[in-house]
């Protein structure tokens, strides 16, 4: 693995990966950090790409979304 040490994204990473808390929202991780919001955004996109994170959904997100299909329920 090429690792240097002045690489801004993967210091990024890092420091949302032993920040984060499934209770914080990613504006609230943005400002503890300090960090711009887009950058934070970036960064928990790919951690939900390599499967480290999921997205989670809120019923208030549900119902502004489409109805779902009924084979899409839990069960």
């Amino acid at each position: 693995m090429n690792r240097t040490s002045d690489d801004y994204f993967e210091k990024l990473l890092y420091q949302i990966f032993v920040t984060h808390d499934e209770r914080l929202s990613i504006q609230q991780i943005a400002s503890l950090l300090n960090l711009e919001l887009n950058s934070v955004i970036n960064a928990v996109s790919v951690y939900c790409r390599l499967k480290i994170a999921i997205k989670k959904i809120s019923t208030k997100d549900i119902e502004k979304t489409k109805k779902w299909d009924s084979s899409w329920n839990l069960k």
